[in-house]
């Protein structure tokens, strides 16, 4: 019974996290066009932004159309022309791999002071 227990919660979780990645497949393939502040905190796109293009943020933010096929890169989506659109799966793995940076970020920023600073 304790084993149930503790499953619930997990599949609920699971259950939020896997209809968010279909929600952002299926609404990234009807209006690519939106701005991607729509479904993605300012923090996720920067983040998407900064791990793969590694160059300075867009002053506006990318539509959906941009940043679904960069989350999919981060899912392993090889963005070949015949390869088509990222599924939900490859979004689902990319949203896990963008969490895990942007925990990763965050720890660093907050328990990763540097000791040794290079004089200028």
């Amino acid at each position: 019974m304790e084993i149930a227990d503790r499953l619930e919660p997990c599949l609920a979780l699971y259950m939020i996290i896997a209809w968010r990645a279909l929600f952002v497949t299926m609404f990234g393939r009807i209006y690519p066009a939106l701005r991607c502040e729509f479904i993605f905190t300012k923090e996720e796109w920067q983040a998407v932004h900064l791990v793969l293009n590694q160059t300075p943020l867009p002053s506006i933010p990318p539509s959906l159309g941009e940043i679904i096929p960069m989350i999919g890169r981060l899912g392993g989506h090889l963005g070949r022309k015949c390869d088509g659109h990222p599924e939900s799966q490859i979004n689902l793995e990319g949203v896990q791999n963008l969490f895990c940076e942007e925990l990763h970020s965050s720890w660093q920023n907050q328990f990763c002071t540097p000791v040794w600073k290079p004089s200028a």
